[in-house]
């Protein structure tokens, strides 16, 4: 694993953000160093590494929702998605208000077409922060697959008016005026998409370049 992520994940990790009371020192640091062991497995995409650490962190410290959550992505990446499921909902259970976690259940919650467990999800990130422009954009996506049009497109104009360089907020635009045949909006907002596209997304860019060559045909 890289120098790089092993610092990341030393630095992500705070150990008192995580711990009951009346606990060891010892058990602290064990707790510190399963967690930084497992980001740091996590982040270079070694999740059974990682979900053994994560594992490890929860048997030290039940109460530990950040162990819970990381277990849960670690499980979503490997796609057991009722078992990140499971971590996601007991990470909840110990930080009500954590935003992330609902944010990622919400995610697979869509993948696994449960669409009205993922809009609860969704509405309850933007509830807790209302400036995760992701979060529109999931929940635009979901409004999407639900045929409630008109919603999506305010969801993703949401999400872009947080972050101007949204490139997947503009490409699921693109993708919805398409499926509405506004064909000089489609092809606008793809190429919004290309110009703000991050170098891990250029499939993203392909896909966008050939739908607005696609377009031209037509």
């Amino acid at each position: 694993m890289s120098v790089g992520w092993v610092i990341a994940a030393l630095v992500l990790f705070q150990p008192t953000a995580c711990i009951s009371a009346a606990f060891s020192a010892d058990n602290i640091a064990q707790l510190t160093d399963h967690m930084r062991r497992g980001l740091a497995y996590y982040f270079v995409g070694q999740h059974e590494p990682a979900l053994q650490e994560f594992t490890e962190a929860i048997k030290i410290e039940p109460q530990s929702g950040e162990a819970y959550f990381y277990r849960g992505r670690a499980h979503g990446d490997r796609r057991d998605y009722e078992a990140a499921i499971s971590d996601y909902t007991r990470a909840l259970k110990l930080r009500p208000e954590y935003d992330e976690a609902y944010y990622y259940r919400g995610n697979i919650y869509g993948l696994t077409k449960r669409y009205d467990l993922a809009l609860v999800d969704f509405n309850r990130v933007i509830e807790i922060n209302p400036k995760v422009a992701a979060a529109y954009n999931s929940r635009g996506k979901i409004y999407e697959e639900k045929k409630q049009y008109e919603r999506a497109l305010a969801d993703y104009n949401r999400a872009i008016d947080i972050n101007p360089r949204a490139a997947l907020a503009y490409f699921n635009k693109g993708l919805l005026h398409m499926k509405l045949k506004n064909k000089e909006e489609a092809t606008e907002a793809f190429k919004l998409a290309i110009a703000h596209a991050q170098p891990d997304q250029i499939r993203l860019k392909e896909l966008a370049q050939k739908l607005i060559q696609s377009s031209k045909r037509q």
